[in-house]
């Protein structure tokens, strides 16, 4: 019986095909295509997207809809799309760590992926795209099995890196090392650091821990501003992933082996952020202590910053401490502002006559700077 549904799928879909104005996409799972893909000895053709891609909505309205796209993937494929976030697709993307979207694949009728790839096509590229996954010569299988019969080729691993990117297969980047390790002193040439950096987009990429190891070489090339910012934002990436949380003991490790000199004050900057985000005022206070207890600090506004939050979530003896950030600011700094939180850290901890001096000695420079500041009823009544 199954069978026949099948075969009359296929004579449907063969009658749709010689009329077809745009790419037919069968509404079946990838099982039932599996059967079709047997019967028309065709490879399946899949689009895994998601409802908010807004690279996949272009493709179904222009390029599926074009007549010498539908004609050339309704002869050459049994086309299906599954959503990569729902039901089938979601487990299928999991399984072949598709992550970016529209990811274009290509499978036999077991299911075997023989050409992948990633992003926007226009016509002509996506046409190109279904010639390259018909021959077996240049889909990026052939690079996957030449690779595991012990092709190192360093033209060849360059060409396979580049396509493995493209496909979003997740292999690029130990490829990338492979083919930069047939260069000797690869990091103090120009080209190879561009193309390596452009490559590297996660904390776990093995191109990271090259970035890190030769930090100064790529910083020579690419600018210290631009190597930091990358690899700030890698290991935020990884740190702050809520899909994928880590323990607090890798966090720290992670923190250490980038950042050598500084990584106990970030781990440290961490806890407060965490403390923070819960809600925790307690952990939150005494991790702050603790930060700049163990941190050698010359920044006048995160001495302010930490005081201004104490004022706002700290009522005991803890308060000491933040004015003594205070009064660390004011020797890097002087203002009117700095002075003026002094006097409400002073009142707040029931300072009264310190809170006096240093309310006057807002105004004084208040006066001096042109500087306005806000001085409330509390404070203005120390001074009746």
């Amino acid at each position: 019986m199954f069978q026949r549904i099948i075969y009359t799928l296929f004579l449907l879909s063969c009658f749709s095909v010689a009329f077809a104005q745009e790419i037919q996409f069968h509404n079946i799972d990838l099982e039932a295509a599996k059967k079709l893909a047997t019967i028309e000895n065709k490879l399946i053709f899949v689009d895994f997207y998601a409802d908010w891609c807004a690279p996949c909505k272009k493709m179904d309205k222009t390029v599926f809809k074009n007549p010498k796209v539908a004609d050339f993937y309704n002869q050459n494929f049994i086309n299906i799309k599954l959503n990569a976030e729902k039901d089938e697709g979601e487990s299928l993307a999991k399984d072949l760590k598709i992550n970016s979207y529209p990811t274009l694949a290509f499978m036999t009728f077991d299911g075997n992926m023989v050409h992948r790839t990633t992003g926007f096509h226009d016509e002509s590229g996506f046409i190109n795209l279904g010639k390259v996954a018909k021959d077996p010569n240049q889909r990026i299988s052939a690079y996957e099995s030449s690779y595991e019969n012990g092709n190192r080729e360093q033209e060849f691993l360059l060409a396979y890196t580049n396509a493995s990117f493209k496909a979003g297969d997740g292999k690029h980047s130990q490829l990338a090392c492979d083919y930069l390790s047939t260069t000797q002193n690869w990091f103090k040439n120009k080209a190879l650091v561009e193309w390596a950096n452009s490559l590297t987009l996660e904390f776990d990429d093995y191109l990271f821990h090259k970035l890190v190891k030769h930090k100064s070489d790529y910083a020579e090339i690419l600018g210290e501003a631009q190597v930091n910012s990358k690899i700030q934002t890698l290991v935020l990436g990884k740190i702050y992933d809520e899909k994928n949380p880590i323990p607090d003991a890798e966090v720290k490790e992670i923190l250490m082996s980038v950042y050598p000199n500084k990584g106990e004050g970030l781990y440290l900057k961490y806890g407060i952020k965490k403390a923070r985000e819960k809600g925790d005022r307690n952990a939150f206070a005494n991790k702050t202590i603790e930060y700049f207890e163990k941190v050698s600090n010359k920044d006048a506004f995160e001495y302010l910053n930490s005081a201004e939050l104490f004022l706002k979530v700290v009522d005991d003896e803890r308060l000491v401490h933040a004015i003594d950030w205070t009064k660390k600011s004011i020797k890097i700094e002087k203002d009117a502002e700095s002075y003026l939180l002094l006097a409400k850290l002073y009142l707040k901890n029931n300072q009264k006559s310190e809170a006096k001096k240093a309310v006057l000695k807002a105004m004084s420079y208040s006066e001096k700077s042109g500087q306005a500041i806000n001085i409330n009823k509390q404070l203005k009544s120390l001074l009746d």
